[in-house]
């Protein structure tokens, strides 16, 4: 059952969902056998549910993810981003610039976008 409140965005992944307030604050609820609905400390501007992970975009544009990975799919990246999505065992971003950037699983080339 969702928490009680509004929220600005939602994200269902595979068995858990997050949802930002307009605060800054995430909630996750469902699932979390591998702490992908522990949410770190800090003001995100997006959330995005994995299958067993979950990343947000802070305030200061740093990503941050929580959960299992097995695939590198919750590791810490460097830069500035704004806008996050979290997949099976990858996780893409958009970087400041407006580029795209992947970790994790590289299986089906899920995580090398396209060049331009």
């Amino acid at each position: 059952t969702p928490p009680a409140g509004t929220f600005t965005a939602i994200s269902a992944g595979g068995a858990h969902t997050c949802g930002l307030r307009s605060s800054g604050a995430v909630v996750c609820w469902g699932n979390n056998v591998y702490g992908q609905t522990t949410v770190p400390s800090g003001t995100y501007t997006a959330v995005s549910a994995g299958n067993e992970h979950t990343c947000g975009v802070l305030g200061s544009g740093a990503i941050e993810c929580w959960g299992r990975n097995q695939s590198g799919q919750s590791a810490d990246q460097a830069g500035s981003f704004t806008a996050v999505s979290a997949g099976y065992l990858h996780t893409c971003a958009l970087r400041s610039n407006g580029t795209a950037f992947c970790w994790g699983s590289n299986t089906d080339g899920r995580s090398t976008p396209p060049a331009p």
